[in-house]
């Protein structure tokens, strides 16, 4: 589902990464720093996608007034806009997609669903960034062990 999701917002030109960035930078003022922090990536990484925002127009940066070594990113005019095609995009894509139960009711419960989420990942989100000072999500390296085929015995 990620998959199509991630057309809807290729469409308006913009990864999901860069739309995650958006999501936060139109929360109020964020600086490069707690934006890496927010969305899990390192403050290299997001320096550059920042820049891409910015040099569509739809992120700006402000000189903070009480430190000048400190940036404020806020999402502009263009970036709400920007922000609200790719909401719209994505949520006809899933639309579409729920269509195919053939049931309205089951679509949008399906939907519905879908959306119940989001208290829920912003609060692990929350939790996770308190409990992890780098913000960077490092998933643990796989266990082997379930890539291996089946032992199979001869009585089998």
């Amino acid at each position: 589902m990620a998959a199509y999701v991630e057309a809807a917002l290729d469409e308006c030109g913009l990864t999901s990464r860069q739309y995650r960035m958006l999501v936060a930078i139109a929360h109020g003022p964020i600086s490069s720093a707690e934006l890496a922090k927010r969305i899990g990536v390192t403050p290299p990484s997001v320096t550059s996608m920042v820049q891409g925002l910015v040099s569509r127009g739809a992120v700006s940066r402000t000189a903070s007034v009480e430190d000048q070594r400190r940036t404020w990113l806020n999402v502009t005019p263009e970036g709400v806009q920007l922000l609200e095609e790719a909401e719209s995009k994505s949520r006809s894509r899933l639309e579409q997609i729920a269509a195919e139960f053939g049931d309205q009711s089951h679509a949008d419960d399906a939907l519905a669903s879908l959306e119940s989420w989001n208290p829920a990942l912003d609060r692990f989100r929350a939790d996770w960034l308190a409990t992890h000072p780098s913000g960077v999500h490092k998933p643990a390296a796989p266990d082997s062990t379930h890539l291996r085929p089946p032992v199979v015995s001869e009585s089998d």
